[in-house]
């Protein structure tokens, strides 16, 4: 005569379930009487997160975030009409791109998710020309930010999300900025950039 096994309950001290997916974690039931439950075992690498109240957590992957900022600084007092400036880690707006020391280097690959930016006018607020800002790669590629910025109020703020822009380890990248003909040039300006990688 075979004996087979029975399946207690949680009120009786058991899990309510006669199986469990080998390897998984176990859950509470849906009430605190209801069966254990069980998830899917996930990939190497995720990890678990909370779905919210309600809902069993689940193994998901993550991409890791960095941020990396950098200044530009207008050391003659006011960014000149119709011209390219690059910002990168020397804290200066470089009018000539060719100056390792303020590019940013890229150590991993990865990807360029968002810029933020703040331009500071300490002076002479600028009129309601539009500059152009570019996130530039290795000197050979602009990525647009933004080709509408006004200069009119301390601060302008610059938001660009979802840019997605691949990055190889070794590239380097500055903020290209290219001024418009002002009819009122803004003076004594400092800007500051955050570029949030994956």
């Amino acid at each position: 005569m075979s004996y087979k096994p029975k399946v207690l309950a949680i009120a009786e001290g058991g899990s309510g379930v006669s199986s469990n997916t080998a390897y998984s974690v176990l859950f509470g039931g849906t009430t605190s009487t209801g069966p254990l439950q069980s998830i899917s075992v996930g990939s190497s690498g995720n990890v678990l997160l909370s779905n919210g109240a309600g809902s069993l957590p689940s193994f998901q992957t993550v991409a890791s975030t960095f941020i990396m900022n950098f200044n530009g600084v207008d050391n003659a007092g006011a960014p000149l009409d119709a011209t390219t400036y690059y910002a990168g880690t020397r804290n200066t707006f470089e009018t000539t791109q060719s100056r390792p020391q303020s590019w940013l280097y890229i150590p991993i690959n990865c990807t360029l998710n968002a810029v933020y930016g703040r331009v500071v006018i300490a002076g002479t607020l600028g009129s309601n020309e539009n500059v152009s800002i570019y996130a530039r790669v290795n000197n050979t590629t602009d990525t647009a930010l933004t080709t509408t910025s006004q200069w009119t109020t301390n601060p302008t703020l610059i938001t660009a999300t979802s840019i997605g822009l691949s990055l190889s380890a070794g590239d380097y990248i500055q903020i290209k900025i290219v001024t418009p003909t002002w009819a009122t040039n803004p003076t004594t300006v400092t800007t500051t950039f955050s570029l949030a990688f994956s």
